[in-house]
C-alpha cells in the first residue's frame, strides 16, 4: 500500500493505479450517529479509490486503513474485535465489517433509522437550491441508511422515497407532477419531471422580466390653425370593396 501523508485534519491516501491522484479522508474522532454514518460512506469510497478487494493481503491493507482513521477507545475496540473475529487464516473482509459494526452499535443505537427518516422527510428545496442539488442531498441521506443496524426498524420503501421526494418540492410543482401516476416508484423518472418544472419556471421568469411591448410610435395628428383636428381623408376606393380582417389594423403578432 502506498505511504500516507497525514495532516492535522485529514489523512491523504495515494492512488495505487486505478484512479490518479490522492484522496483526503477526515479521521473519525468523535460525534453522533450522523457523523459515524458519514464516516462509513467515506470508508466505502476510499475502499473503491484504493482498488481493494477481498484477498487476504488486501483485507490486511484495509484493516490498516481503518486503523489510521480511528483513535482512542474506538481504535482499541476495533482492533480487539477484529482479532476476535479473525479466528482462522486467511483473514476475510467480513472480519473488518464485523469489527466496524461493533462501533456502529455504539454510535447508532436503536432508533437511529427513525432519526434518519425524519431528516429525509424534512428535506426541502429552497429557492436558492436547484433540483440537482436537492437530488444530491436526498440520495446522500438515502445512502446513509445502508450503514444503520440491520435490526433497527425497516428501510424506507421506494414508494415512500418518491413520496418524500415530491414533498420536498414546491407545492405548485407537486400539483403538476404527482397526479401523473397513481403511485411513483422510480426516483430517476420523478427527478426528470421536476427538472422539467424547473426549466419551465426559469423560462417563464426570464420572459416575465423582459421589456413589455412598446406602444405605437405613431405621432398624434396635428391640429390646424383653429385648434381643430384635420378631417380624415376619404378612403381610397378599392376594387371589389374588400374588407380587412377585424383587429388586423396596425397590430403586430407576438409569438
Amino acid at each position: 500500500m502506498e505511504k500516507k501523508e497525514q495532516t492535522e485534519s485529514t489523512v491523504r491516501f495515494k492512488s495505487r493505479g486505478r484512479f490518479k491522484g490522492t484522496k483526503d479522508v477526515k479521521p473519525f474522532r468523535s460525534g453522533g450517529w450522523r457523523e459515524w454514518l458519514e464516516f462509513q460512506v467515506e470508508l466505502r469510497r476510499l475502499y473503491i479509490f484504493l482498488n481493494l478487494d477481498d484477498s487476504p493481503d488486501e483485507v490486511q491493507d484495509f484493516r490498516e486503513v481503518v486503523a489510521q482513521l480511528l483513535s482512542g477507545r474506538d481504535l482499541d475496540d476495533f482492533l480487539e474485535r477484529y482479532e476476535n473475529e479473525r479466528a482462522d487464516w486467511p483473514p476475510r473482509i467480513g472480519d473488518v465489517v464485523a469489527a466496524l459494526e461493533g462501533l456502529t452499535r455504539r454510535y447508532c443505537p436503536l432508533g437511529t433509522r427513525d432519526l434518519l427518516h425524519q431528516e429525509i422527510r424534512g428535506l426541502r428545496k429552497t429557492r436558492s437550491m436547484t433540483v440537482e442539488e436537492f437530488d444530491t442531498r436526498f440520495h446522500y441521506l438515502l445512502q446513509l441508511e445502508r450503514w444503520v443496524q440491520r435490526d433497527d426498524g425497516s428501510s424506507m420503501t421506494i414508494t415512500d422515497q418518491c413520496r418524500h421526494y415530491s414533498e420536498g418540492m414546491p407545492r405548485s410543482w407537486q400539483l403538476q407532477v404527482v397526479p401523473q401516476r397513481s403511485r411513483w416508484e422510480n426516483l430517476d423518472k420523478l427527478k426528470t419531471r421536476y427538472l422539467q418544472c424547473e426549466r419551465v419556471e426559469g423560462s417563464t421568469e426570464r420572459n416575465g422580466n423582459a421589456p413589455t411591448r412598446p406602444k405605437s410610435q405613431d405621432k398624434p395628428p396635428r391640429k390646424d390653425g383653429h385648434g381643430k383636428k384635420p378631417s380624415a381623408p376619404s378612403p381610397t376606393p378599392t376594387t371589389g370593396n374588400k374588407k380587412r380582417p377585424p383587429g388586423s389594423e396596425g397590430r403586430v403578432q407576438v409569438l
